[in-house]
């Protein structure tokens, strides 16, 4: 099911349409999950360029970049995405960033 889900995600994108970049978001994750870690980088910064205060995205940089081995690159992507959500601390995905950017401090 994943090739399939691959296969369709990047048939989306060579379709050339400006109207696909949920494709390479999608297609990230399932880089992401099966450790096609350039790849998965590449399409979150193809999404990236069409959803610039996409938090999604950016933390899905931060965990490829962080897989990767990229302690500097992920605590970028991660404080991108906490500027963008600003003052909504209750939120899963501030949560989320600030666990992976205190572990990334820890790191560092």
């Amino acid at each position: 099911q994943t090739s399939l889900a691959l296969a369709l995600f990047t048939r989306a994108i060579n379709t050339g349409s400006r109207q696909t970049p949920w494709a390479h978001y999608c297609l990230a994750q399932l880089q992401l999950k099966e450790g096609e870690l350039n790849e998965a980088v590449q399409n979150f910064h193809a999404y990236l360029r069409a959803e610039p205060k996409s938090v999604k995205g950016w933390l899905g940089l931060a965990d490829s970049y962080l897989n990767q081995g990229k302690y500097t690159s992920a605590l970028r992507a991660l404080s991108k995405s906490l500027t963008l959500l600003g003052d909504i601390s209750r939120s899963q995905e501030m949560l989320y960033a600030r666990l992976k950017r205190g572990q990334l401090n820890l790191v560092l």
